[in-house]
C-alpha cells in the first residue's frame, strides 16, 4: 500500500523556467482527492486525457479552450510527485513553470509541509488482470505493462536505456510505500534530465551565446561525467518520467496502477499511448 499524504498549507515556488524567464508555481491544498489543474477559470483533474506530447517532454492543455492554449509545460517533472502518495492538489502555474531538469525543486519545497493523511491508504490495482499491453515504436523500441506480478500490491518499473558510443543500462524501480522504496523515489525525482544526442550540447551554448536560450545547468550530459554515471543518470530520469504520466491513470479513483511496467528504449509519447488505455 502507498500511504497518502496531505499537504498542510499553499506553497509557491519562484524562480526561472527552462527558457530562463522568471516563472511561479503553487502547490494548494483541498478537501477533494486527487490532483487539479487551476486554469482559465476551472480546476481540472489531471489525467493522461488532457496530455499531449510535445518535443521532449509532456503537457497539459485545457480541454474546455478550443484553441487550446492554456497549457502546462514539462508537466511530467510535476505529476511525478503523487508517487509520494501526496494528494488533494491544486496547481495553479506560469505556461512554463520553475526549471531545474527534474522534479528535485518540487519535491524539496513540499517536503517541510507534508504530514499523513487521514484518508485511507492508495490501493494498488492492475487493470487488465494478468494480460499484458504493449505499444511500440518498433522492434526495438517499446513499453509493455504486465499484470503477472507474484506480489499485487507493488508496481515495478524496469528500464533499459542505450545510446551509441556510451553503452547501455538496465535500471529497476519497485512503488511499495516501503522506507526502501521511497528512499529510492527521492533519488529518482531528484535527478536531471539527460541531454542526447551530444552534439546538442554545443548547438545550445552557441544559442545561449546570442540570446536567453535553455537552461544549460539543468541538463546532464554525457561527455561531462563516467560512462557508467552517465547512463545510470538516464536511467533515473527515464524512470522519473514515466512516474509522471502512469500515476494519473487511476490516482482520483484512489488506484496505483500495479504490476511491471517495462520501458526499452521508451520515451514520452509510448508511455502516454499506453496510459491512455488505463485512465
Amino acid at each position: 500500500m502507498l500511504n497518502r499524504l496531505s499537504l498542510k498549507k499553499k506553497v509557491t515556488i519562484e524562480g526561472t523556467n527552462f527558457w530562463g524567464r522568471p516563472s511561479r508555481i503553487s502547490f494548494e491544498p483541498t478537501s477533494r482527492l486527487g490532483w487539479w489543474w487551476r486554469t482559465g477559470g476551472n480546476e481540472i483533474g489531471i489525467t493522461a486525457k488532457i496530455m499531449d506530447c510535445r518535443k521532449r517532454r509532456l503537457a497539459l492543455a485545457d480541454p474546455y479552450d478550443l484553441e487550446r492554449s492554456d497549457r502546462l509545460e514539462v508537466v511530467e517533472h510535476i505529476a511525478a510527485l503523487m508517487a509520494t502518495g501526496l494528494d488533494g492538489i491544486v496547481i495553479e502555474s506560469d505556461e512554463w513553470p520553475p526549471y531545474e531538469g527534474c522534479a528535485g525543486q518540487y519535491l524539496d519545497a513540499l517536503l517541510p509541509h507534508l504530514t499523513e493523511s487521514d484518508h485511507e491508504p492508495l490501493r494498488f490495482v492492475h487493470p487488465f488482470g494478468n494480460e499484458t499491453v504493449r505499444v511500440s515504436r518498433n522492434r526495438d523500441r517499446f513499453v509493455q505493462l504486465h499484470g503477472g506480478d507474484a506480489n499485487p500490491s507493488r508496481l515495478v518499473i524496469r528500464v533499459r536505456v542505450s545510446f551509441k558510443g556510451v553503452g547501455e543500462h538496465v535500471e529497476r524501480f519497485t512503488l511499495d510505500g516501503s522506507a526502501s522504496s521511497m528512499e529510492h523515489l527521492y533519488q529518482i525525482l531528484r535527478t536531471n534530465t539527460f541531454g542526447w544526442p551530444r552534439y546538442a550540447k554545443y548547438a545550445l551554448v552557441l544559442t545561449n551565446a546570442f540570446y536567453r536560450g535553455p537552461r544549460m545547468r539543468d541538463i546532464v550530459w554525457s561527455q561531462d561525467m563516467e560512462p557508467e554515471q552517465a547512463l545510470r543518470s538516464a536511467a533515473l530520469h527515464r524512470i522519473q518520467d514515466i512516474l509522471g504520466v502512469v500515476m494519473t491513470a487511476r490516482f482520483r479513483s484512489g488506484e496505483v496502477v500495479s504490476g511491471t511496467y517495462e520501458s526499452n528504449m521508451g520515451g514520452h509519447l509510448l508511455d502516454l499511448n499506453l496510459v491512455r488505455q488505463i485512465a
